[in-house]
């Protein structure tokens, strides 16, 4: 993600290319989608799914964000339409979004488990509509696969080439261990063997580490700051046996925790974590982020009730639908709904809960409503006597 925003950073540094660049994939997405459900739809409903996406949902928010927050999105959706969808698409469509699907995973580390829960049900689901035969159903199956085998062979190419390993997450910051020690076990287990296991983080932060995300990685007494690469290097290699073990020791606590912050995360997507108007100042050592203009915090309040209004209103528009849904609308708002709570438990169990990562796919599911919506009211419109006629 870095190099892609490095390339579409023009005009100057403004990075509007890169808005710009997102705001077009998520089009093509639902683009893909309203003619995979709906290919009756005349120009105004397909400009009406457009305008109510761009007016009502958190999807032009975070396309317009310098982050691949949106990205996790569009691999939900496309993943969606490869899957379920996928007798309905053509070979350019589907190889168009094998790539695009490969390219979102290799953008943020959260996107890798959260393609492939979704692929997965994806193929479920196509599988129990279509029944296909086995020689049949491998064939299908190298589509779904192929854009997980895509990004990480991207991923370890590129860690290979960079850094002389190969790794899914070269370089990472210890997020996980970071989690760990919000929720309390972490930080329990450091408390009681930092005298004794000689951990590396216990060297910065001894046996009393912030116990905010935050403050833990990015503030100026956290590991970004005060670790050495040495330091770092080890932090990596023990994090898991960190987590591991902390988990073991108060697995009640721990599991009480995770699930609280999955359901939470997943009712957590609004606009208030995004800031605007701040700039890159200073070069290449001393960069950091001034406010040059004001953040408009009415039209995000504004934004944000609209945003909770529609989820609530799609839930609601098809549940009154029901009758109404076709097996495989059924079906990608099952799958739909897996992606939902796949990112919740992959940014609740091992980020933080945050406003960004719920609210970069919350708009899956009014997008799937609208869509069927107008598919509905397409299909209950009497026909004009041309139409009458011709058929």
């Amino acid at each position: 993600y870095s190099l892609t925003t490095y390339l579409l950073r023009f005009p100057g540094h403004s990075l509007l290319a890169l808005a710009i660049a997102q705001a077009g994939a998520v089009a093509l997405v639902v683009s893909c989608l309203r003619r995979l459900i709906a290919p009756q739809l005349a120009l105004r409903p397909s400009l009406a799914v457009g305008a109510a996406i761009a007016a009502l949902t958190s999807a032009p928010w975070y396309a317009a964000y310098a982050m691949p927050d949106i990205l996790a999105g569009i691999s939900i959706a496309g993943a969606l339409a490869l899957t379920v969808f996928f007798d309905r698409t053509g070979i350019v469509l589907r190889m168009t979004l094998v790539a695009l699907i490969a390219f979102c995973i290799t953008t943020h580390g959260s996107h890798l488990p959260l393609a492939f829960c979704v692929l997965v049900a994806g193929a479920i689901a196509n599988f129990v509509l279509k029944r296909p035969s086995p020689a049949l159903a491998a064939r299908r199956s190298l589509w779904f696969v192929s854009p997980i085998v895509l990004a990480v062979a991207a991923l370890l190419g590129t860690s290979y080439v960079a850094f002389g390993e190969p790794s899914l997450a070269p370089k990472r910051y210890p997020i996980q261990l970071a989690r760990s020690v919000s929720d309390g076990p972490g930080a329990w287990h450091l408390r009681d063997h930092c005298a004794t296991e000689r951990y590396a983080i216990c060297e910065i932060f001894g046996p009393n580490p912030p116990r905010r995300v935050r403050d833990f990685l990015w503030s100026e007494n956290g590991v970004r700051y005060r670790a050495t690469p040495e330091q770092m290097e080890r932090i990596r290699a023990e994090e898991s046996t960190i987590v591991r073990r902390a988990a073991m020791e108060y697995p009640v606590h721990q599991l009480r925790r995770s699930a609280t912050n999955i359901f939470l995360q997943l009712f957590d997507f609004g606009t208030d974590d995004l800031v605007f108007g701040e700039r890159i100042v200073g070069g290449v050592d001393d960069s950091s982020l001034v406010q040059v203009h004001p953040d408009n915090r009415m039209l995000k309040t504004v934004s944000e009730v609209l945003i909770y209004l529609s989820f609530a209103a799609s839930i609601f528009l098809l549940f009154a639908l029901r009758r109404r849904l076709r097996s495989v609308e059924v079906a990608a708002i099952s799958v739909a709904l897996v992606g939902l709570l796949a990112n919740a438990a992959v940014c609740g169990i091992l980020s933080g809960v945050t406003d960004r990562y719920q609210g970069r796919v919350a708009w899956i599911l009014p997008v799937l409503a609208i869509i069927i919506w107008l598919r509905v009211r397409a299909e209950d419109k009497p026909a004009t006597p041309a139409s009458a006629a011709t058929a």
